[in-house]
Protein backbone atom coordinates (compact mmCIF):
# COMPACT_ATOMS: atom_id res chain seq x y z
CA UNK A 1 0.00 0.00 0.00
CA UNK A 2 1.56 2.91 -0.90
CA UNK A 3 1.42 6.90 -1.80
CA UNK A 4 2.62 7.93 -5.40
CA UNK A 5 4.37 10.56 -6.38
CA UNK A 6 5.34 11.50 -10.23
CA UNK A 7 8.35 13.93 -10.73
CA UNK A 8 8.99 15.49 -14.46
CA UNK A 9 12.36 16.78 -14.76
CA UNK A 10 14.35 18.56 -17.15
CA UNK A 11 16.17 21.43 -18.99
CA UNK A 12 14.01 24.24 -20.53
CA UNK A 13 12.13 24.09 -23.14
CA UNK A 14 11.31 20.20 -23.53
CA UNK A 15 7.90 20.03 -22.60
CA UNK A 16 7.79 18.87 -19.26
CA UNK A 17 4.53 20.78 -18.04
CA UNK A 18 2.79 19.41 -22.02
CA UNK A 19 3.75 16.02 -20.80
CA UNK A 20 2.51 16.20 -16.94
CA UNK A 21 -0.78 17.32 -18.25
CA UNK A 22 -0.99 14.63 -21.01
CA UNK A 23 -0.31 12.09 -18.40
CA UNK A 24 -2.78 13.79 -16.14
CA UNK A 25 -5.27 13.49 -19.24
CA UNK A 26 -5.17 9.54 -17.82
CA UNK A 27 -4.82 10.07 -14.42
CA UNK A 28 -6.61 12.04 -11.92
CA UNK A 29 -3.95 14.45 -10.20
CA UNK A 30 -2.21 17.75 -10.43
CA UNK A 31 0.91 19.56 -11.12
CA UNK A 32 3.03 20.92 -8.38
CA UNK A 33 5.60 23.66 -9.86
CA UNK A 34 8.77 23.02 -8.89
CA UNK A 35 10.45 25.99 -10.91
CA UNK A 36 11.86 29.29 -8.72
CA UNK A 37 10.41 32.17 -11.67
CA UNK A 38 7.09 30.95 -11.76
CA UNK A 39 6.03 31.66 -8.62
CA UNK A 40 5.95 35.31 -9.76
CA UNK A 41 3.20 37.06 -10.71
CA UNK A 42 2.61 39.42 -13.59
CA UNK A 43 5.44 37.89 -15.66
CA UNK A 44 3.75 34.59 -17.33
CA UNK A 45 5.23 34.53 -20.59
CA UNK A 46 9.11 35.47 -20.34
CA UNK A 47 9.04 32.38 -16.92
CA UNK A 48 7.50 29.95 -19.09
CA UNK A 49 4.42 29.61 -17.51
CA UNK A 50 2.17 30.01 -21.12
CA UNK A 51 3.81 29.91 -24.81
CA UNK A 52 4.50 32.57 -26.56
CA UNK A 53 1.60 32.04 -29.16
CA UNK A 54 -1.10 30.82 -26.52
CA UNK A 55 -3.34 33.36 -24.75
CA UNK A 56 -5.39 32.75 -21.86
CA UNK A 57 -8.92 31.54 -22.79
CA UNK A 58 -7.88 28.38 -21.22
CA UNK A 59 -6.53 29.37 -18.25
CA UNK A 60 -8.23 30.29 -15.00
CA UNK A 61 -6.00 32.21 -12.91
CA UNK A 62 -5.61 32.34 -9.46
CA UNK A 63 -2.80 33.47 -6.26
CA UNK A 64 -0.77 30.08 -6.24
CA UNK A 65 -2.94 28.09 -8.37
CA UNK A 66 -3.60 28.44 -12.13
CA UNK A 67 -6.04 25.70 -13.75
CA UNK A 68 -5.02 25.24 -17.37
CA UNK A 69 -6.32 22.90 -19.88
CA UNK A 70 -8.00 21.78 -17.30
CA UNK A 71 -5.67 20.77 -15.01
CA UNK A 72 -4.95 22.23 -11.37
CA UNK A 73 -1.11 23.60 -11.12
CA UNK A 74 -0.16 25.05 -7.85
CA UNK A 75 2.70 27.16 -7.12
CA UNK A 76 2.14 29.83 -10.40
CA UNK A 77 0.98 33.43 -9.20
CA UNK A 78 2.66 32.75 -5.67
CA UNK A 79 3.95 36.11 -4.72
CA UNK A 80 4.36 39.99 -6.86
CA UNK A 81 8.33 40.26 -8.26
CA UNK A 82 9.52 41.99 -5.19
CA UNK A 83 8.57 39.65 -2.56
CA UNK A 84 11.17 36.74 -1.77
CA UNK A 85 10.24 32.66 -2.37
CA UNK A 86 12.88 30.28 -1.72
CA UNK A 87 13.68 26.42 -1.33
CA UNK A 88 12.52 26.37 2.44
CA UNK A 89 8.82 27.89 1.49
CA UNK A 90 8.58 25.60 -1.80
CA UNK A 91 9.40 22.60 0.77
CA UNK A 92 6.89 23.70 3.06
CA UNK A 93 4.22 24.56 0.58
CA UNK A 94 4.90 21.56 -1.71
CA UNK A 95 4.52 19.42 1.47
CA UNK A 96 0.99 20.46 2.07
CA UNK A 97 -0.04 20.46 -1.23
CA UNK A 98 1.40 16.98 -1.53
CA UNK A 99 -0.78 15.91 1.50
CA UNK A 100 -3.97 17.53 0.25
CA UNK A 101 -3.72 15.74 -3.12
CA UNK A 102 -3.11 12.22 -1.51
CA UNK A 103 -6.21 12.90 0.98
CA UNK A 104 -8.43 12.92 -2.18
CA UNK A 105 -6.64 10.18 -4.19
CA UNK A 106 -4.87 12.49 -6.53
CA UNK A 107 -2.24 11.73 -8.35
CA UNK A 108 0.61 14.84 -7.33
CA UNK A 109 2.76 15.46 -10.32
CA UNK A 110 6.00 17.88 -9.30
CA UNK A 111 7.22 19.38 -12.55
CA UNK A 112 10.12 22.25 -13.00
CA UNK A 113 13.43 22.65 -14.06
CA UNK A 114 15.00 24.11 -10.40
CA UNK A 115 16.66 20.63 -10.00
CA UNK A 116 17.55 22.17 -6.23
CA UNK A 117 13.76 22.55 -5.12
CA UNK A 118 13.21 18.76 -6.39
CA UNK A 119 16.42 17.47 -4.75
CA UNK A 120 15.41 19.49 -1.11
CA UNK A 121 11.72 18.45 -1.60
CA UNK A 122 12.67 14.26 -1.78
CA UNK A 123 15.70 14.93 0.98
CA UNK A 124 18.32 14.57 -1.69
CA UNK A 125 19.96 18.04 -0.97
CA UNK A 126 19.67 19.90 1.99
CA UNK A 127 18.68 23.45 2.61
CA UNK A 128 18.48 26.65 4.96
CA UNK A 129 16.14 28.08 6.53
CA UNK A 130 18.11 31.38 6.60
CA UNK A 131 15.38 34.09 5.48
CA UNK A 132 15.96 36.23 2.53
CA UNK A 133 17.56 39.77 3.88
CA UNK A 134 17.10 42.62 1.36
CA UNK A 135 19.60 44.97 2.38
CA UNK A 136 22.63 41.85 2.58
CA UNK A 137 21.71 41.02 -0.81
CA UNK A 138 21.51 44.19 -2.04
CA UNK A 139 25.19 44.56 -0.99
CA UNK A 140 26.30 41.25 -2.13
CA UNK A 141 24.74 41.58 -6.21
CA UNK A 142 27.18 44.83 -6.33
CA UNK A 143 29.98 42.17 -6.72
CA UNK A 144 30.06 40.60 -9.58
CA UNK A 145 31.24 36.63 -9.50
CA UNK A 146 34.52 36.65 -9.16
CA UNK A 147 34.73 38.52 -5.75
CA UNK A 148 31.66 36.87 -4.70
CA UNK A 149 33.43 33.47 -5.18
CA UNK A 150 36.09 34.39 -3.30
CA UNK A 151 35.02 35.93 -0.45
CA UNK A 152 32.70 32.30 -0.06
CA UNK A 153 36.57 31.12 0.07
CA UNK A 154 37.80 33.28 2.67
CA UNK A 155 34.47 33.18 4.87
CA UNK A 156 33.87 29.36 4.16
CA UNK A 157 36.30 27.17 3.29
CA UNK A 158 34.65 24.04 4.02
CA UNK A 159 31.68 24.74 1.39
CA UNK A 160 33.73 26.66 -0.90
CA UNK A 161 35.80 22.62 -1.54
CA UNK A 162 32.03 21.43 -2.52
CA UNK A 163 30.72 24.22 -4.91
CA UNK A 164 29.89 21.84 -7.80
CA UNK A 165 31.07 23.88 -11.43
CA UNK A 166 27.89 24.62 -12.49
CA UNK A 167 26.85 26.79 -9.44
CA UNK A 168 30.01 29.25 -9.91
CA UNK A 169 29.66 31.44 -12.55
CA UNK A 170 25.64 31.76 -10.74
CA UNK A 171 25.53 34.94 -9.12
CA UNK A 172 22.10 34.20 -7.66
CA UNK A 173 23.13 31.25 -5.96
CA UNK A 174 26.87 32.70 -5.10
CA UNK A 175 24.94 35.54 -3.47
CA UNK A 176 22.67 33.23 -1.44
CA UNK A 177 25.49 31.34 -0.03
CA UNK A 178 26.93 34.66 1.03
CA UNK A 179 23.51 35.27 2.83
CA UNK A 180 23.57 32.61 4.80
CA UNK A 181 27.20 32.17 5.75
CA UNK A 182 27.26 35.68 6.60
CA UNK A 183 24.03 34.81 9.05
CA UNK A 184 24.85 31.43 10.53
CA UNK A 185 28.66 31.62 10.26
CA UNK A 186 28.72 28.55 7.47
CA UNK A 187 26.79 26.71 5.55
CA UNK A 188 26.74 23.31 7.67
CA UNK A 189 25.39 25.11 10.37
CA UNK A 190 22.57 26.13 8.80
CA UNK A 191 21.56 23.16 6.63
CA UNK A 192 18.55 21.30 6.78
CA UNK A 193 17.44 17.70 5.54
CA UNK A 194 13.47 16.44 5.52
CA UNK A 195 11.74 14.63 3.14
CA UNK A 196 8.58 13.84 2.25
CA UNK A 197 10.11 10.13 1.28
CA UNK A 198 8.30 7.39 4.18
CA UNK A 199 8.27 3.65 3.62
CA UNK A 200 4.62 4.02 2.16
CA UNK A 201 5.84 6.47 -0.61
CA UNK A 202 6.37 5.72 -3.93
CA UNK A 203 8.33 7.79 -6.43
CA UNK A 204 8.35 7.44 -10.01
CA UNK A 205 10.83 9.82 -11.25
CA UNK A 206 11.36 10.89 -15.23
CA UNK A 207 13.90 13.43 -16.65
CA UNK A 208 13.30 14.50 -20.09
CA UNK A 209 16.69 14.89 -22.01
CA UNK A 210 17.64 16.00 -25.91
CA UNK A 211 20.95 16.60 -27.56
CA UNK A 212 22.48 20.06 -26.42
CA UNK A 213 21.90 20.84 -30.02
CA UNK A 214 18.20 19.88 -30.01
CA UNK A 215 17.87 21.72 -26.84
CA UNK A 216 19.65 25.19 -28.12
CA UNK A 217 17.48 24.99 -31.46
CA UNK A 218 14.11 24.69 -28.93
CA UNK A 219 16.04 27.52 -26.73
CA UNK A 220 16.54 29.54 -29.82
CA UNK A 221 13.42 29.68 -31.61
CA UNK A 222 11.63 30.18 -28.02
CA UNK A 223 13.74 33.39 -27.76
CA UNK A 224 12.69 34.43 -31.33
CA UNK A 225 9.03 33.73 -30.21
CA UNK A 226 9.37 36.22 -27.20
CA UNK A 227 10.72 39.20 -28.96
CA UNK A 228 8.53 38.74 -31.78
CA UNK A 229 5.35 38.72 -29.99
CA UNK A 230 6.69 41.56 -27.82
CA UNK A 231 6.38 40.01 -24.68
CA UNK A 232 9.47 39.99 -23.67
CA UNK A 233 9.66 43.78 -24.31
CA UNK A 234 6.13 44.56 -22.59
CA UNK A 235 6.89 41.97 -19.28
CA UNK A 236 10.52 43.71 -18.75
CA UNK A 237 9.25 46.85 -18.93
CA UNK A 238 6.49 46.20 -16.61
CA UNK A 239 8.94 45.02 -13.91
CA UNK A 240 10.99 48.59 -14.78
CA UNK A 241 7.95 50.54 -14.21
CA UNK A 242 6.44 48.75 -11.34
CA UNK A 243 9.35 46.84 -9.49
CA UNK A 244 12.75 48.17 -10.51
CA UNK A 245 14.44 46.22 -7.17
CA UNK A 246 13.13 43.35 -8.28
CA UNK A 247 15.65 39.95 -8.17
CA UNK A 248 14.03 38.90 -11.58
CA UNK A 249 15.74 41.42 -13.27
CA UNK A 250 18.95 40.94 -12.42
CA UNK A 251 18.51 37.02 -13.67
CA UNK A 252 18.07 35.40 -16.84
CA UNK A 253 16.29 36.84 -19.87
CA UNK A 254 14.55 40.13 -18.13
CA UNK A 255 18.31 41.32 -17.23
CA UNK A 256 19.63 41.37 -21.02
CA UNK A 257 16.39 42.77 -22.17
CA UNK A 258 16.55 45.62 -19.82
CA UNK A 259 19.99 46.59 -20.95
CA UNK A 260 19.17 46.87 -24.47
CA UNK A 261 15.79 48.90 -23.33
CA UNK A 262 18.38 51.36 -21.62
CA UNK A 263 20.33 51.45 -25.02
CA UNK A 264 23.47 49.27 -23.19
CA UNK A 265 23.41 46.88 -26.00
CA UNK A 266 22.23 47.13 -30.14
CA UNK A 267 20.01 44.64 -31.53
CA UNK A 268 22.19 42.13 -32.98
CA UNK A 269 23.78 41.76 -29.19
CA UNK A 270 20.65 41.63 -27.51
CA UNK A 271 19.62 38.53 -29.47
CA UNK A 272 22.96 37.12 -29.04
CA UNK A 273 23.59 37.48 -25.16
CA UNK A 274 19.83 35.97 -24.97
CA UNK A 275 20.53 32.78 -26.38
CA UNK A 276 24.05 32.30 -24.70
CA UNK A 277 22.41 32.66 -21.00
CA UNK A 278 19.49 30.03 -21.94
CA UNK A 279 22.45 28.04 -23.44
CA UNK A 280 24.20 28.43 -20.69
CA UNK A 281 21.66 27.76 -18.49
CA UNK A 282 20.22 24.47 -20.39
CA UNK A 283 24.12 22.90 -19.45
CA UNK A 284 23.76 23.98 -15.56
CA UNK A 285 20.33 22.24 -15.64
CA UNK A 286 21.29 19.26 -17.40
CA UNK A 287 24.89 19.15 -15.62
CA UNK A 288 22.52 19.30 -12.23
CA UNK A 289 20.32 16.47 -13.50
CA UNK A 290 22.96 13.77 -14.98
CA UNK A 291 24.35 13.73 -10.96
CA UNK A 292 21.16 11.99 -10.02
CA UNK A 293 21.85 8.81 -12.45
CA UNK A 294 18.91 6.70 -11.36
CA UNK A 295 16.36 8.86 -12.66
CA UNK A 296 14.50 7.31 -15.74
CA UNK A 297 15.81 9.56 -18.57
CA UNK A 298 13.36 10.06 -21.68
CA UNK A 299 13.95 11.80 -24.69
CA UNK A 300 12.33 14.85 -26.29
CA UNK A 301 10.47 12.36 -28.96
CA UNK A 302 9.48 9.50 -26.63
CA UNK A 303 7.01 12.54 -25.07
CA UNK A 304 5.72 12.99 -28.72
CA UNK A 305 5.51 9.28 -29.41
CA UNK A 306 3.12 8.59 -26.22
CA UNK A 307 6.01 6.22 -24.29
CA UNK A 308 6.50 8.70 -21.38
CA UNK A 309 2.43 9.19 -20.88
CA UNK A 310 2.22 4.92 -21.49
CA UNK A 311 4.84 4.14 -18.89
CA UNK A 312 3.69 6.15 -16.10
CA UNK A 313 -0.08 4.78 -16.16
CA UNK A 314 1.39 1.16 -16.34
CA UNK A 315 3.94 2.23 -13.05
CA UNK A 316 0.35 4.06 -11.66
CA UNK A 317 -1.94 0.83 -12.64
CA UNK A 318 0.60 -1.24 -10.57
CA UNK A 319 0.26 1.08 -7.61
CA UNK A 320 -2.77 -0.10 -4.33
CA UNK A 321 -3.26 3.22 -2.71
CA UNK A 322 -2.27 3.66 1.17
CA UNK A 323 -5.99 3.58 3.14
Amino acid sequence: MTNPILIITGPTGVGKTSCAIDVLSEINGAIISADSRQVYKGVDYVTNKISPHEDYSHIKRNDGKWIQHGVPIYGYDSVWPDGDYHVARFVDDAKAWISKLWHERLLPVVVGGTGYYVDALLGVSPYSSVAPNPETRKRLFSYDVETLYEMIRKKDSAFFAKIHDSEKNNKLRLVRYLEIIETTGSIASSQIIETILQDNVDVFEVVILGSYDELYQRSDRWVDELIATGHLTKETTWLIDNYPHSRLLLGLLFNTQRNYLTQSLTLEEREQRLKWQLHNYIRRQVHWLRRRPHLRVYSISDVVSGKVVKDITKWYDCLVWQP
